[in-house]
């Protein structure tokens, strides 16, 4: 065999390779976006956008595919919020990076779940999601082409929108824990926002907490406030990359949530998306909130408080949790919702926080329940204008009159249900103003309806 013979053999096995070679990272590409992209996928979901696209090699592709998985997953629920819906979202998609904590380097994943919305969301959500993969395109081919940090994904956040028929809250909630793929999961309500530094918060909180097994971090909130010429105006509140946090037992985060100085919602927190699998929301019920805080405080092992606000709360006239007119329903999952959450505060903590301060938020809680029912004595609609709207009219008149007794009796029980725990709560570590609020309930009620009647009509939208 010739010198030349054997330079022809090489370069035709150098041709072999080089096609067998692209052929491979070509498959490599496909299946890290088919991996990425392609699973979980239900009726009316779009994109996660992030999907690897470009020349990634071998070894790239497969560091990528490994670190494919957000580390947190921000769940977002919506119905009928179209005045809020992109300010909410804004706030979240331009949240601070999580830098220099997270191993994996997966960032996190926004999954809004449309809940059947019939009032223009859904056309919003499809405009921002559309608009925000358009960007992240043009960014993935970008960093594919220069040096990434290892484990890092071609951006840190990806945005994914599910439309969904309307099932309530808490079936929406179960969906976005269903198709999250973060270790850990944070809610965030369709009519409220976050600061910037709202996942950075977080995470700082769970750094903090020394890598235990289920975690949980609570974050404080502030109230977005009215102004008349303004608009809405943020509160004043620290501007700082991450707020300070202190680390405390289950039961003295219990103890500060019954006294009223840590938040019992939903919203707000951090813990493991195993824990809000094995303890679904309740479905079909509002407030359920109030049944879900104590299995989720005592299964942690220890609590990060933060001490700053990150969220912002809206105080609208016509939310789940304040309805403009509210019903009948409202006030049975009140009250249901308050049985519960008093029931599993005493089986779960048990000689574990003051009976005083259990009997004090219970107080509360009844408190709100006679506000909602005082607002079911509202009237609403319009003078009839036919016979037949007469007759359906005075039909309804009766109906009226049926659910007027029912509402005057459930609020006398409340009342005796506060008389009742009274002796207790106003024994509750709680701050002067706490007991001056219980003690106007009980010895001049009508004062206390007006001075709460003020508040509402200054801070609601």
């Amino acid at each position: 065999m010739t010198e030349r013979d054997i330079r022809a053999m090489r370069a035709a096995n150098d041709q072999v390779n080089a096609a067998a070679d692209h052929e491979a990272n070509g498959n490599a590409r496909r299946s890290v976006a088919d991996s990425t992209c392609g699973s979980a996928n239900i009726v009316m979901d779009h994109g996660i956008g992030n999907c690897i696209t470009g020349n990634a090699t071998n070894e790239e592709a497969s560091r990528i595919s490994a670190s494919a998985s957000p580390l947190i997953s921000v769940i977002v629920p919506m119905f009928n919020v179209a005045p809020y819906a992109r300010d909410c979202v804004m706030s979240l998609l331009t949240m601070q990076p999580i830098d220099g904590g997270d191993p994996t380097g997966g960032g996190a994943e926004i999954i809004i779940i449309d809940d059947g919305s019939t009032d223009g969301t859904a056309a919003i959500l499809d405009d921002i999601d559309a608009r925000f993969q358009q960007q992240q395109q043009p960014q993935q081919q970008q960093q594919q082409q220069q040096q990434r940090p290892p484990n890092r994904p071609p951006q840190w956040i990806r945005l994914r929108v599910v439309h969904t028929a309307n099932q309530g809250l808490s079936a929406a909630r179960n969906l976005g824990v269903q198709l999250a793929t973060g270790r850990y999961v944070t809610f965030v309500d369709g009519d409220d926002k976050v600061r910037p530094n709202y996942l950075t918060s977080l995470w700082h909180g769970l750094t903090a907490l020394g890598g235990v097994t289920r975690p949980l971090v609570i974050g404080t909130s502030a109230t977005l406030a009215r102004d008349s010429e303004d608009g809405e105006q943020e509160a004043a509140v620290p501007r700082t990359t991450t707020v300070p946090c202190t680390v405390v037992t289950p039961d003295e985060a219990m103890t500060a949530i019954l006294a009223g100085r840590l938040s019992m919602t939903a919203w707000g927190k951090l813990a493991s998306r195993d824990f809000y699998l094995t303890h679904p929301f309740s479905i079909g019920r509002v407030y359920e909130d109030l049944e879900s805080i104590a299995p989720l405080v005592v299964h942690a092992d220890r609590v990060a408080t933060l001490t700053e606000p990150i969220y912002w709360y809206r105080m609208r006239s016509d939310s789940l949790s304040h309805p403009a007119h509210p019903t009948r329903r409202h006030a049975d999952d009140f009250a249901r919702a308050i049985d519960l959450f008093a029931q599993s505060c005493a089986l779960l903590f048990a000689d574990r926080v003051p009976a005083s301060l259990l009997a004090y938020q219970q107080s509360v809680q009844y408190m709100r329940l006679h506000r909602l029912l005082r607002a079911m004595s509202r009237p609403v609609g319009r003078e009839p204008e036919r016979e037949s709207e007469r007759e359906s009219e005075r039909e309804s008149e009766r109906e009226s009159e049926r659910e007027s007794a029912w509402r005057i009796a459930s609020d006398r029980q409340v009342v005796r249900q506060v008389r009742r725990l009274s002796a207790a709560a106003l024994d509750a570590p709680v701050s002067s103003t706490a007991r001056l609020r219980l003690r106007l309930f009980l010895h001049c009620r009508w004062l206390y309806d007006l001075a709460f009647d003020w508040r509402d009509r200054l801070t609601r939208q």
